[in-house]
């Protein structure tokens, strides 16, 4: 029996149609379970099927976008990169593909390309502000307060209540020099329920550069309090005392520093300029000898240290016997 050619197109037709839902069946299939087992949080399944669309179809952006995911959350920032990319080369990724590629360039430690990949999302979802407190945070520890804090006006507008929103707003505030906004933003925070020793210490800085001294000591001493293990707030505490002259309880933060790290230098230095305030210049050389022995280079700076509060001391004596 002869096929016309018309007969056989037709034939021809039929199967490459029959063949493309399978084919679409399959693909889908995997996508189904992938999502079921992600969602369940079967990680190895759910890499299983999504590597299956993947080898159906390599530009399959479901299977791209959650591939890539699963391989960021076990830390394998690198390959999920790889994922995304190939989705942007192609021209289709879309906002959350940018977003989850600003998060592991910043987990990687390259900011630039981490806010590139932020504004792509944000352009894309421009009342996203999820996208936009990622974008804050990055720019924020990169130091790049401007950008960060254009971000967080957006934000804000969109989100007036929310109580991290307004605590990255208070720290833009606080980087672009705003400093009674920033502590506006910071108690609108803890008013909302936002609370935390980070902007507790934020919240203190503000005020003391704002001469609120009594407003600094409490909030400085919540930070250090709710956070016994943060080293650093509790030395800034410690400085804050020695600032205004309170040098038994400076004294104090420093030792209590010392006792969980005999090792943070810094402490040994406060330790030292607090008794050489209060006199016990015996003690304080005792700290001095330990600096010498483990840090030698940072012994001369703490001797001068030493030796401006000794002088600073016997002024202040000196005046007060004068009257």
């Amino acid at each position: 029996m002869c096929l016309t050619v018309k007969t056989l197109f037709m034939l021809i037709l039929a199967v490459s149609q029959g063949f493309a839902e399978v084919r679409n069946d399959s693909l889908n299939m995997h996508l189904q379970r992938g999502g079921n087992d992600l969602r369940n949080e079967n990680y190895e399944a759910a890499v299983t099927s999504f590597e299956s669309a993947l080898g159906i179809d390599s530009l399959n952006l479901n299977a791209l976008r959650n591939l890539g995911f699963i391989l960021a959350l076990r830390g394998d920032h690198k390959d999920a990169i790889r994922l995304w990319e190939r989705a942007d080369r192609h021209g289709i990724a879309n906002a959350d593909v940018y977003n989850n590629l600003g998060v592991s360039y910043g987990t990687l430690g390259q900011t630039e390309k981490a806010l590139n990949n932020y504004s792509f999302a944000m352009e894309l979802e421009q009342d996203n502000v999820e996208y936009m407190k990622n974008f804050a945070t990055t720019a924020l520890n990169a130091g790049l307060f401007e950008p960060a804090h254009l971000a967080m006006e957006e934000a804000v507008k969109l989100a007036p209540d929310n109580p991290e929103i307004n605590y990255l707003l208070g720290n833009c505030h606080a980087g672009v020099g705003e400093s009674v906004k920033a502590q506006r933003n910071y108690l609108k925070a803890i008013d909302l329920g936002y609370d935390n020793p980070e902007l507790r210490f934020n919240y203190g800085m503000m005020l003391e550069a704002a001469g609120d001294m009594l407003g600094a000591e409490e909030q400085l001493g919540f930070a250090s309090n709710r956070a016994p293990e943060n080293l650093d707030y509790r030395q800034r505490l410690g400085v804050f005392y020695m600032k205004t002259g309170v040098y038994t309880q400076s004294a104090k933060n420093f030792h209590e520093n010392l006792e969980r790290d005999s090792t943070y230098i810094n402490s040994r230095i406060g330790l030292a300029i607090a008794f050489a305030n209060l006199g016990q210049m015996d003690s304080a050389y005792a700290q001095l000898a330990w600096v010498k022995k483990s840090e030698p280079a940072r012994a001369g700076e703490m001797m001068n240290l030493i030796k401006k509060a000794e002088d600073n001391r016997k002024r202040s004596d000196s005046s007060r016997s004068g009257n």
